[in-house]
């Protein structure tokens, strides 16, 4: 918590000097958090840049909690360099996002998790708030790739129905939501790599970065569905995982 542009900096370099690989903040209110409003800016604009100032001098890239239309606005403004969510995005600050080219991560897989399993418990509020901030979620993404806005695959793994080791699920959202199933693979390979600033270590299958590979059997051009079903899983050269079952390796 912080409140002003003096302690948001103060913050952000405390942060920075625990060797962090990103700076996040919550522009918005949030959908799990209880007493907020996901459509609520929760920092201005110059509040949003000194923490951002501080990640660039670092070297570091940025990242924004965002779900409502000025709080989007606001961080692109500000220099941001990812949008997480971006649910309730408006014209502006889609286009906004694409003349910058700051990358939207779109998690459908997180609201979709909460609105296709009534089965699941949560609570009254959560699913209120999924609901408003998921309404217009697909126009957004459908908007923004239209606009040429770049794409990185996240997936806010880790909650009740959106457990970690089902995140291959975000490929279909994302052809659901627009994107062909190229751009859902390169949101996930070139362009996590290019938000991440690793693209020289990953993302791509070329001589010199590391031997990160998945393989499938099936085209995921055809069928999407097909990125949940990995028969081969290689990390760093090391095969982990090989027709479908995992590979156990001696423990150092």
């Amino acid at each position: 918590m912080a409140n002003s542009p003096d302690e948001i900096r103060r913050l952000a370099r405390e942060i920075a000097r625990n060797h962090v690989d990103c700076i996040k903040l919550c522009a918005s209110g949030g959908i799990m958090s209880a007493g907020d409003l996901p459509g609520v800016q929760k920092f201005t604009e110059a509040e949003m840049r000194a923490a951002i100032e501080v990640a660039e001098m670092e070297g570091l890239p940025s990242a924004a909690h965002a779900h409502g239309a000025s709080s989007i606005t606001a961080a692109v403004r500000a220099g941001i360099t990812s949008i997480e969510h971006g649910t309730m995005a408006d014209e502006e600050g889609i286009r906004l996002m694409a003349e910058r080219g700051t990358f939207l991560v779109p998690t459908i897989i997180a609201s979709r998790s909460v609105l296709d399993n009534p089965h699941l418990s949560f609570p009254d509020y959560i699913v209120h708030k999924t609901r408003l901030a998921a309404a217009h979620h697909k126009e957004v993404v459908a908007a923004a790739r239209r606009v040429g806005v770049k794409f990185a695959f996240g997936t806010d793994a880790g909650s009740t129905g959106n457990e970690h080791g089902d995140q291959a699920r975000e490929f279909g959202y994302l052809v659901e939501y627009g994107l062909t199933p190229m751009e859902a693979l390169c949101s996930a390979t070139t362009g996590a790599a290019e938000l991440l600033r690793m693209q020289d270590e990953v993302g791509t299958v070329s001589a010199g970065k590391y031997a990160d590979l998945v393989a499938f059997c099936g085209d995921p051009l055809e069928d999407i569905t097909v990125m949940t079903r990995p028969d081969l899983v290689m990390k760093g050269g090391v095969v982990c995982k090989r027709d479908g079952e995992p590979v156990f390796g001696p423990v150092l």
